[in-house]
């Protein structure tokens, strides 16, 4: 009788420790995932913010110009050179940033080739909007806005389709993450 208890017994403590062992790794399991799951929400998040970002500096850089034809000045404000200076760092940055993901592998070989792609946009943007800044005169703003207007449709494209990618790649990894 003592034999047949103590065999329940450890029978018991085997099924409670499975069980407690089982829940502790489902947990690390789900945890590890949704921490995938915000890291993809918020790489979804910048790549948007890119679409936006390209679209302050054509606006910002057409309200420079504007600005120099109707005062006749040869300087626009300072804020307003200072705002494209931030606003192109930032949206160099965070391509930057997107690109680097690549070299840890965390990229799909789609992604990284949209994003090649668009560092042929980026580029000349960048540059004028730069020239923009330490130059703006009349024939610099005109240069660039052509540039811009050449380039930033095509940027734009290419992100959507970017950012669309890695909300297909979220939305597969969340299907594992169900199916687990």
């Amino acid at each position: 009788m003592k034999n047949t208890r103590r065999t329940l017994k450890e029978r018991y403590s085997i099924f409670i420790a499975s069980i407690i062992g089982i829940i502790l790794a489902t947990q690390v399991v789900v945890q590890y995932d949704l921490g995938q799951q915000n890291e993809d929400a918020k790489l979804i998040n910048l790549a948007g913010r890119q679409r936006m970002l390209s679209q302050r500096i054509s606006k910002l850089t057409l309200y420079i110009e504007r600005g120099i034809e109707r005062n006749g000045a040869i300087k626009p404000e300072w804020h307003q050179l200072d705002s494209l200076k931030k606003i192109v760092n930032e949206w160099e940055r965070v391509h930057t940033m997107l690109i680097d993901r690549s070299k840890t592998g965390d990229n799909s070989a789609v992604i990284d080739s949209l994003l090649k792609v668009n560092s042929s946009y980026l580029a000349p943007i960048v540059k004028v909007s730069r020239d923009v800044i330490q130059r703006p005169d009349s024939a610099t703003l005109r240069a660039a806005i052509q540039t811009i207007a050449a380039s930033e449709i095509y940027f734009l494209l290419t992100m959507d389709r970017t950012v669309n990618q890695y909300q297909r790649e979220a939305e597969n990894k969340l299907k594992t993450i169900k199916t687990i």
